[in-house]
């Protein structure tokens, strides 16, 4: 919005003010090339419009640089030339006093550099932006004296400007007509911000303070400005109700309070705001129903409510919501059921309805598809602009999942934490927590992310490889899964976590899951899997790292390939083995050669039928058990064997670790992949499960 606003400015000022091609005053063209040659660069190569400036052409003729017919320069834009050493108060800038226009935003000034005071020797600007360039220290009082000023942007991405007394900085801007401080620190304001503003900048159309350290309830005074159509005061701290005052906004077409302390229903004045395009009301104390005046709101693009404490059913109102784009609910205390009138929303691209109280079946309407006239019927599913669907956290008891093929551009949904009874371009697929029975779903290739766990589903496909090839992470974990492991799952050659614990898969471990060279987890734990492990084979560039294969019926001879070490300790990666309670018996000679699994963080042989000795130098070889004495970390390398990426831990018995990538792409463009690993400790003949390590890879 901000942008747009920004590029209608310049639109309609550079109309005013065309590029002409008489030639320029020459002492303006001399003062331009002094400023060239002091300007230093990031990467020259981007540099786009400056580098194309030499004497030998008309300066009114320079990319960048516009014009009056009699030569004078009005307008300079120098934004996004990855500026780097800053501009100072003896530049030559300061020269061209005829300026009406400046950008300067988008660069990329050294650190610790400020705000040229000799910025308000440039009386004439009339449009000023000074965004996201890496400002620092305080906003100096001379921009006061740009009294014909009608944009100005000095809106940063980290808080790195204060600004003086606002009263006095803001006292001559009386023809100020949009002001972005965004990131700017106001704290010190205190609560009379909304005094010296209103008092201040009688014309003022659009407000941005976001992230500003506002505090303190709004004070009244604000709606003296009856001009406003944008105020953006988000991720502040502002606390108290919605003032009274603002039912004087009736040209608001932008309201964005979110991430506050706001308090209160909403009013019921909103129905003043009938040109309404955006509301973002997320994450306050906001309570009480919606009220019926939103029914004004036909214009709405956005409304986000996420957050709030708003009860009551979803009103009819929103049935005039024709035009909306992103509809947020989620974490409310919202009841009832969604209303079919959810399928008039064609334009929608983000539904939220998460965490709320909605039940019974999902409106099976909101998947019709339209029948259109002509000789050919066409159809059309009505969300086709939707690209995420999150319905998590809710008790919907049905979903029509032959509904989601027709969302070509949906790339994540979520239904998980309800109570499903009874989905396809789609790249996360999260169905965990519900009632879902039967076979699964399947989906086309394209899905990165699916997880079914902790349903009642009850087979596999057997060729389940083929909808598969392109996943990187597949839970079928606790359900109710019984026969055996398809060997087609070794068709998905680009899964790099695989989890089917806790079900009643019976048979033996196909040979080839643990030869997929990018596999990083298996987890077949806690089912009925029988036979030998020792045909299984490891090849040297395996990229496996957690093999749980406890709690199943695997047994025989110690396999050849452990007690000898040609099986397991080729595996450079591996940090987690779990073989507890199977039947496997013999000798374990391996686990005394020194350097056997270096890596290794966790290993469970509890209730086997091991026999021998562990000789104590064993200990010693573990090292990444021991936490060193600094602390310091150590790094598991995760992801496939072409596209690795690290994660730091503390010991593995520290509850978070934390990811960095190292520059290059993952392969997985959706959420991190997450997977917890959990031990079984025995204290005093009692044993109790324990979440161990978290394992991140995004």
């Amino acid at each position: 919005m901000k942008t747009l606003l920004r590029y209608l400015f310049l639109l309609c000022f550079n109309i005013l003010l065309p590029a002409v091609h008489s030639q320029c005053i020459k002492d303006q063209q001399q003062s331009l090339l002094h400023l060239k040659k002091s300007l230093q660069f990031d990467q020259p190569s981007y540099s786009t419009k400056v580098i194309s400036w030499n004497s030998s052409t008309d300066c009114c003729s320079w990319v960048g640089v516009n014009c009056t017919s009699n030569g004078h320069v009005v307008g300079l834009d120098l934004s996004c030339e990855t500026i780097s050493g800053g501009i100072d108060n003896a530049s030559s800038l300061f020269h061209l006093q005829h300026l009406q226009s400046l950008n300067l935003a988008c660069n990329d000034f050294d650190s610790g550099t400020g705000i040229p005071s000799a910025i308000g020797k440039l009386v004439n600007l009339r449009y000023l932006n000074l965004s996201n360039n890496g400002y620092y220290g305080q906003i100096p009082i001379e921009i006061s004296r740009l009294s014909r000023l009608v944009v100005l942007d000095i809106s940063q991405s980290v808080y790195s400007l204060v600004a003086p007394n606002i009263s006095i900085l803001f006292q001559n801007l009386t023809e100020l007509a949009e002001l972005y401080f965004d990131h700017v620190y106001l704290s010190a304001q205190g609560a009379n911000w909304s005094q010296a503003i209103s008092s201040s900048l009688p014309n003022l159309r659009v407000l941005s303070l976001c992230s500003t350290g506002l505090s303190d309830p709004i004070d009244e005074s604000l709606g003296k400005l009856q001009s406003l159509s944008v105020i953006q005061l988000g991720e502040n701290y502002i606390s108290g109700p919605i003032p009274g005052s603002f039912a004087n906004f009736s040209n608001l077409t932008v309201l964005d309070l979110s991430q506050n302390n706001i308090s209160g229903p909403i009013p019921g004045f909103f129905a003043n705001f009938s040109n309404l395009r955006v509301l973002d009301l997320s994450w306050n104390n906001i309570s009480g129903p919606i009220p019926g005046s939103f029914a004004n709101f036909s214009n709405l693009r956005v409304l986000d409510l996420r957050g709030n404490s708003i009860s009551g059913p979803i009103p009819g109102s929103f049935a005039n919501f024709s035009n909306l784009r992103v509809l947020g609910l989620s974490w409310n205390n919202i009841s009832g059921t969604v209303p079919g009138f959810f399928a008039n929303f064609s334009k929608l691209t983000s539904l939220g309805l998460s965490g709320c109280r909605l039940n019974g079946i999902f409106p099976n309407e909101i998947f019709q598809l339209q029948q259109f006239e002509g000789q050919i019927s066409v159809s059309i599913f009505n969300f086709r602009g939707l690209q995420s669907l999150d319905l998590s956290s809710n008790n919907f008891n049905a979903f029509p999942f032959n509904g989601p093929q027709q969302l070509k551009n949906l790339t994540n949904i979520d239904l998980s934490y309800n109570s499903l009874l009874s989905l396809y371009n789609v790249k996360t697929v999260d169905l965990h927590s519900n009632q879902l029975q039967g076979q699964f779903p399947t989906f086309p290739p394209s899905a990165k992310y699916l997880d079914y766990s902790r349903n009642n589903f009850n087979s596999i496909p057997s060729n389940i490889g083929d909808f598969i090839t392109n996943t990187l992470f597949f839970s079928l974990s606790s359900n109710n899964l019984h026969g055996l492991i398809p060997a087609s799952i070794c068709n998905a050659s680009n899964i790099q976590i695989l989890n089917l614990s806790n079900n009643s898969l019976s048979g033996m471990i196909p040979q080839c899951l643990t030869t997929m060279r990018d596999l990083s987890v298996l987890n077949l734990a806690r089912n009925n899997l029988t036979g030998s492990i020792s045909n299984v084979e490891v090849t040297e560039d395996s990229s496996l790292q957690i093999l749980e294969i406890g709690g199943n019926q695997l047994g025989g001879q110690v396999p050849k390939s452990l007690a000898k070490c040609t099986m397991l300790e080729n595996i450079s990666t591996l940090r987690v083995l779990i073989l507890r309670s199977n039947n496997f018996y013999g000798g374990i000679e391996c686990l005394n050669t020194n350097g056997t699994w270096p890596g290794l963080q966790i290993i469970d042989l509890a209730h086997n039928n091991f026999s021998g000795e562990i000789h104590g130098i064993l200990w010693r070889t573990w090292r990444e058990m021991v936490a060193t004495e600094n602390g310091s970390l150590s790094t598991i390398v995760v992801g496939s064997h072409t596209q690795r990426k690290s994660l730091i831990c503390k010991n593995p018995f520290d509850r978070k670790c934390h990811s960095y990538g190292d520059g290059s792409s993952s392969a997985y463009d959706g959420s991190s992949l997450e997977y917890g690993v959990s031990v079984t400790v025995t204290s005093k003949g009692f044993e109790m499960e324990l979440q161990q390590l978290q394992w991140t890879n995004t």
